[in-house]
């Protein structure tokens, strides 16, 4: 996927989540393509912003900035399949026997908020309210469960919200692990 691709998928996300949800459901595309055509360009866009927001913004400089990448690429690979593994685990308790690749292709399109808002947030750390952006991925998440993993309306809500803390909590559970174990200042 081309980087423009990616800019209009994410901006019809964001726009039309529903119809866009659609759309992606009858595209052909797995979810390994998803993650190797548009979720890795945008880990590769967040590691860069994380590197030059790390090496800028810090007194250590340039070996602050490549721990931040090393620290980004783990949390957002990281978080991205731990909360697959999660999401997939629960969604026999919502009535749903939707298959790995399906919810991959949600988790994957889903958590380019959650990239992008840490991007800007790498750049320019005072703009820390740009991180209230990650709220609307819930909105994201809650128009994809019906369609790409068949979760009905009584279990919509339930499902919407376990699937929004495991997007955004596993690269946070993630980073506190390697800031404690790691990168002890």
């Amino acid at each position: 996927m081309h980087y423009k691709k990616i800019a209009d998928r994410i901006k019809m996300l964001v726009i039309q989540p529903g119809k866009e949800w659609v759309k992606i459901s009858i595209e052909p595309r797995t979810g390994k393509e998803v993650i190797n055509e548009f979720t890795i360009p945008l880990i590769g866009l967040l590691t860069l912003a994380a590197f030059i927001g790390g090496w800028i913004n810090s007194d250590s400089g340039l070996e602050h900035g490549l721990k931040t990448v090393i620290q980004e690429v783990t949390c957002a690979f990281g978080g991205l399949y731990m909360a697959g593994y999660f999401i997939h685990k629960i969604l026999p308790q919502f009535g749903s026997d939707a298959d790995y690749d399906s919810v991959m292709k949600m988790c994957g399109y889903s958590i380019s908020i959650y990239y992008l808002t840490q991007a800007i947030s790498s750049l320019m750390p005072e703009l820390f309210i740009v991180k209230a952006a990650i709220l609307y991925m819930a909105y994201i998440i809650w128009e994809a469960v019906p369609v790409l993993l068949k979760i009905d309306e009584d279990n919509r809500i339930g499902f919407s919200f376990m699937a929004f803390l495991g997007l955004v909590l596993s690269p946070f559970l993630i980073q506190v692990l390697l800031k404690t174990i790691f990168f002890k200042n």
